[in-house]
């Protein structure tokens, strides 16, 4: 099982390894170039203007995602430590807004 809950600065440095794994497995029109410059502007001006809560395993604490909020809009969501299991072409009201359906490596419970 998962919780969530509102991330401490402390975390940022795990949450920038997190969106590093994320991009990296998701992101393969970004350069590398690209990547080091948005870990810098993540870390030093998005998280600490954005509402951030992190997700982590029960079992032992260990962050696999996050999502940052600001004015009740999610500006960024990355996971890690899902696998893909699917695919859907078009979304749940029938667009054409791609969707991957995804669950957690292991099964774990609080």
């Amino acid at each position: 099982m998962i919780t969530v809950e509102v991330a401490k600065p402390a975390q940022f440095p795990t949450l920038l390894e997190v969106w590093e794994s994320s991009v990296r497995a998701t992101h393969f029109f970004l350069r590398e170039q690209d990547i080091q410059e948005l870990r810098s502007t993540l870390l030093n001006e998005y998280f600490p203007n954005l509402n951030i809560r992190v997700a982590r395993l029960c079992s032992n604490g260990l962050i696999v995602g996050f999502m940052g909020v600001s004015e009740n809009r999610i500006e960024m969501l990355f996971v890690n430590g899902f696998v893909i299991t699917g695919r859907s072409e078009l979304d749940g009201q029938g667009r054409q807004y791609p969707l991957l359906h995804m669950k957690l490596l292991k099964t774990l419970s609080c």
